[in-house]
């Protein structure tokens, strides 16, 4: 079992040194997030070096043997707690490297999950299971959680190697809160409030209203004012109280330069007034307004009588500009050439024809 968690923890590593050169080529990692995997690496050589050695259990020995610890499996305790602070450091970079609601991610839980019940296990699993059940539930848990782990790894390793080495997105966001943080700190907030001073004072309205109606005589929110101690003031909250208690005196008698002008609406005459009145002054260069004329009238005329010109011909007639221009075609069409054939051509192949001509 032993040489098998070795190979498990020593294949983890070199995938997790795999998974560093591959991110180390990214292009667009700007902040350097690759670099959890060295650490990742790192913790699964350390792991496997003690696996095979043994280390930690002759330290751990060497330190509970030479103290006067009184805990529970306290050699256990002595290794178990760097171990678990390693591990979990690990798993917590690693997965803020992974893509969101990844397979690789899920596999990375589980491990986590496992390794927890075994750490779990070696401390209080006499008290749960039978003594004899102890030792192969711990050997079996600590074989699985390496496994569980060197296949989320296997996993992220070919994500990386065939799909992307970039950072995920959500890698590079802040990490949101989850639901019980989110409910942690609404909690603290409302003890908070029930133990501010406002509170208090709203408890002490309560009481006064509800004495005032049984007729029994209970604090009230001014005896509570009156009660307080009294705290001293700072120099800036003097300058504080004394401006806003000049801001708040009435105001002297206005001098006429801080009097405001009450200012009216000028009724200025209108255009026919103004025409009237040669006393008022008018602008210069005046143009009475003039209507547009509608620029389509003229055109949609002209249009409507070459039309008429143009039914005026017969079918069988043709048009002088039309006959001048089939002259001037049939006048230019080289020797060898119709003039169906002359129009299948392009205007290029014209052109080129036509200098050549020219050109003998």
């Amino acid at each position: 079992m032993r040489f098998f968690n070795s190979t498990v923890l020593l294949t983890c590593s070199q995938l997790s040194f795999l998974i560093l050169w591959r991110r180390s080529r990214s292009r667009k990692d700007f902040s350097g997030r690759y670099r959890v995997w060295f650490w990742v690496g790192a913790v699964c050589s350390i792991f496997c070096v003690a696996t095979v050695t043994r280390f930690h259990e002759r330290w751990a020995n060497s330190l509970a043997g030479g103290s006067n610890l009184v805990w529970l499996e306290a050699e256990t305790v002595c290794w178990m707690v760097p171990a678990t602070t390693l591990l979990l450091s690990a798993f917590h970079l690693m997965r803020r490297d992974m893509p969101f609601r990844s397979v690789s991610r899920q596999w990375v839980r589980a491990s986590r999950i496992v390794a927890v019940m075994a750490g779990l296990n070696m401390l209080v699993g006499s008290l749960v299971w039978p003594t004899l059940w102890v030792s192969p539930i711990s050997e079996a848990l600590c074989a699985l959680w390496p496994t569980v782990f060197a296949s989320s790894l296997l996993i992220h390793a070919r994500f990386v190697t065939y799909v992307t080495n970039e950072a995920s997105r959500e890698s590079l966001q802040p990490r949101q809160p989850s639901r019980w943080e989110v409910r942690v700190k609404a909690f603290a907030r409302h003890v908070a409030l029930m133990a501010n001073e406002e509170w208090q004072i709203q408890r002490a309205k309560r009481a006064a209203a509800k004495a005032t109606r049984t007729g029994s005589k209970e604090t009230t929110s001014n005896t509570i004012a009156e009660q307080r101690p009294a705290v001293k003031t700072s120099v800036a909250s003097k300058r504080r109280s004394s401006a806003i208690g000049k801001s708040t005196e009435p105001l002297v008698e206005e001098s006429p330069v801080t009097k405001a002008v009450n200012l009216r609406p000028i009724n200025q005459p209108s255009r026919d007034q103004a025409a009237a009145d040669s006393s008022v002054l008018q602008p210069l260069h005046v143009h009475p307004p003039q209507p547009i004329p509608p620029p389509h009238f003229e055109i949609t005329e002209s249009a409507v009588s070459q039309r008429e010109d143009l039914t005026e011909f017969g079918d069988n007639e043709t048009l002088p500009v039309a006959e001048s221009e089939s002259e001037s075609a049939s006048s230019s069409i080289p020797e060898g050439y119709s003039p169906e054939r002359w129009k299948s051509l392009s205007k290029k192949e014209r052109k080129r024809l036509l200098r050549s001509e020219s050109s003998r």
